[in-house]
Formats: structure tokens, C-alpha cells, sequence
């Protein structure tokens, strides 16, 4: 009588594989509990990085992101302990601008790093942030020169000169709107020549500040002559 061999239908290596996975899945439930022990947490004040602006000038382009801060607000999921640590320092997000190819308004997705594969994200609001694109020049200009104040008793002031013109970059649109660019100079209580650091100011037409430009340098060396 020939002996009749069984066959088991689960390999060995198969078995060890699920007996793993199962205590892998044991362990993540003892460690971040199981749903009913979840609860929220919300985090604002994310600061939102634009990155790609080098490529993004390479094909002669730029956004219109000077002067402007983005934040983000998260709502995270998770147990007490693993959102304990958590806080705005723990990710950075991101939009990427160096796909861009023509001008334009665009809407872009905020791309979130860091978050924890212990702990669930909810919401991220804004989920989206709108750039305006458009073609990168630049322009130079002589900066006017206004004073303020009075020098020292006995003395008078005689002039004020810059040192040299300032470059103005940023959209095409925006440095055409550029009536001229100020700068004040205070002599106040001077009883000497001197030079100071002026920041110089863009206008338009109707005397309103022109603000998404960008100059270089940013401060500019005036001499100032006193009597």
C-alpha cells in the first residue's frame, strides 16, 4: 500500500508572511489605538514656500509673490500621544511654480511634507494657492530724493544725492505702471555732511505705491551736504 503524501496548501514562507503582517497590524493598533480613541487637532500658521522661481526665470517668467506671505491650516487625526509632538514646525509645504511655461493665472496645489503615517490628515485649508505669472523684466530708474525735517540751528541743507540708480524687476505690467521712485532723506538735527541708507519707493500716476516689484539694490547710498 503506497503512502498518500499531503500536501499542505499554505507554504511555510507564506504562513511566517501572514503571521507577520498580522502582528505588524496587532502592534500599530496597541500603539495608536483603535478609531474610538482618535481625535482631532488642528494646527495653523503653516507657512506655504513657493519653490521653482529659478526655472521659472530661466524661460523668462516671474510670480508675482513679492511682498506676499501664504499659510496654511491643518486638521490632523491621530491618538493624544502621537499628535502630543506635533506642531506647525513639523511640516513644510510647498508650490511648485517651475512647470509654468506661459503668463497667466494659476491655480496650484499646496504639496504637504511630513505628516506622520501615524496620523491622519483631514483638512488643509487652503488646499490651493493663485499665482499670477507673467513675463520677468526690469527697468532702471533715478530715484527723487524728498527731505525731511530741519538740520542743526545755524545750519542749512544744500543737497542730496544718490550714488546710483536702482534696478526695478517684475512683471512687465507692473514696472509700466511706474510713474517715478522716491526716497526720503532725513536731515533732522544734521549739523554736518553725512550719507545715510534710503529704501526706495515705486508710484504710479495717481501717487499710489507700486508693490509687487522688486528693487536692487534695496537700500540705496545718498550723500547729503549741510552748510
Amino acid at each position: 500500500m503506497k503512502d498518500e503524501k499531503r500536501t499542505s496548501l499554505i507554504s511555510p514562507a507564506l504562513l511566517r508572511l501572514i503571521i507577520a503582517f498580522a502582528a505588524a497590524v496587532l502592534l500599530w493598533f496597541y500603539i495608536n489605538g483603535s478609531s474610538g480613541n482618535l481625535v482631532t487637532k488642528n494646527i495653523s500658521d503653516i507657512p506655504v514656500s513657493i519653490v521653482g522661481e529659478d526655472e521659472l526665470a530661466e524661460k523668462g517668467l516671474y510670480a508675482e509673490t513679492y511682498g506676499s506671505e501664504y499659510f496654511v491650516s491643518l486638521q490632523l487625526r491621530g491618538t493624544d500621544a502621537n499628535l502630543k509632538n506635533v506642531n506647525s514646525t513639523t511640516f513644510t509645504a510647498t508650490v511648485d511654480v517651475s512647470q509654468i511655461d506661459s503668463e497667466g493665472t494659476y491655480t496650484l496645489d499646496v504639496v504637504l511634507q511630513g505628516l506622520p503615517n501615524s496620523i491622519i490628515l483631514n483638512d488643509m485649508n487652503p488646499g490651493t494657492i493663485s499665482l499670477a505669472v507673467g513675463e520677468y523684466t526690469e527697468r532702471q530708474m533715478d530715484i527723487e530724493l524728498i527731505t525731511n525735517g530741519k538740520p542743526a540751528d545755524g545750519h542749512t541743507f544744500k543737497e542730496a544725492e544718490a550714488y546710483t540708480q536702482v534696478k526695478i524687476r517684475g512683471l512687465s505690467t507692473d514696472l509700466g505702471r511706474i510713474k517715478k521712485v522716491e526716497g526720503i532723506v532725513s536731515i533732522s538735527g544734521l549739523s554736518e555732511s553725512s550719507s545715510q541708507m534710503v529704501t526706495p519707493v515705486a508710484y504710479d500716476s495717481d501717487g499710489n505705491v507700486v508693490t509687487d516689484v522688486v528693487f536692487e539694490p534695496e537700500q540705496v547710498w545718498v550723500s547729503i551736504t549741510i552748510n
